[in-house]
């Protein structure tokens, strides 16, 4: 799998995920449709961001579960 800035990327069913574990503390997943992707990439509000909690339950960038969130501002977000 190709690094994308320190996230895994890989493209499944029209979807590309990425994955940050750059961070000890907490991994992010994100989720976007791959042909929004490729013409706005990761600085654009087409993502699904989410983490897990200890629980295994996800938690999503300001409680969105809809891809309106920029995979850039990730850390930025309060998970709900």
């Amino acid at each position: 799998m190709p690094i994308i800035s320190s996230a895994v990327w890989r493209e499944e069913s029209e979807m590309i995920q990425l994955i940050d574990s750059s961070d000890p503390s907490v991994t992010y997943f994100g989720q976007a449709v791959s042909g929004s992707y490729t013409v706005t990439g990761k600085a654009s509000a087409i993502w699904k961001i989410w983490i897990l909690d200890s629980s295994g339950n996800k938690l999503f960038a300001e409680g969105e579960h809809r891809p309106f969130n920029v995979w850039d501002d990730r850390a930025g977000y309060t998970y709900k």
